[in-house]
């Protein structure tokens, strides 16, 4: 059996894992971007089919996901008919979408752990939206819970786990040292 070959970009709010989701994508043909379901209603950004797939909560129950959650009343996962089975699949999951998706015996996992500084997640954070100070606070109070060590070692016990340095408050720094990296985790996985 040919397993589906995905790697799970994970990291604290703020990390940076949207922005390199789509730059690691934009030009590789042999790269699939993983867009996940919600039930949550869309933010004011966001675009259906681009930041995430908006269903209601019965389309989201008749679907075949490979991984799903519930969050603050909202449901969200990766259904099976958005992977690309002949291509490396790349998304950005939390910890308890990887804790799913290594008991999958069709999926090769592979997981990017995008580390930023708390001082340089709160900058990027309030630049991006400021209105809800409530809301970044309590996101990285979550993190703090999520995150463990003894968390991600469990996970590096049974599937690669990359550690990438997002950790400028200029972004174009690292651009240059940050694509390369991941880059080569990529070709690593194509090779497989």
């Amino acid at each position: 059996m040919k397993k589906i070959k995905i790697i799970a970009i994970v990291g604290k709010s703020g990390a940076g894992k949207d922005f390199w989701l789509h730059r690691v994508c934009e030009d590789d043909d042999e790269v699939h971007e993983i867009i996940s379901c919600t039930t949550r209603p869309a933010r004011w950004t966001e675009v259906d089919g681009k930041n995430y797939h908006f269903l209601t909560e019965n389309q989201f129950m008749s679907e075949q996901f490979l991984e799903s959650c519930m969050f603050k009343g909202w449901r969200y996962g990766t259904r099976y008919k958005d992977i690309a089975e002949d291509k490396v699949n790349i998304g950005v999951f939390n910890l308890t979408g990887v804790e799913q998706l290594l008991k999958n015996p069709k999926v090769d996992l592979t997981m990017i752990y995008l580390y930023a500084e708390n001082k340089v997640r709160l900058i990027r954070q309030l630049q991006r939206d400021s209105s809800d100070i409530e809301e970044i606070f309590r996101r990285y109070q979550a993190d703090e819970i999520d995150f463990t060590k003894l968390r991600i070692d469990k996970i590096k016990e049974q599937i690669p786990v990359h550690i990438v340095l997002n950790n400028t408050d200029n972004q174009s720094d690292d651009d240059e040292f940050i694509t390369q990296d991941l880059n080569e985790i990529i070709e690593e996985v194509k090779s497989k």
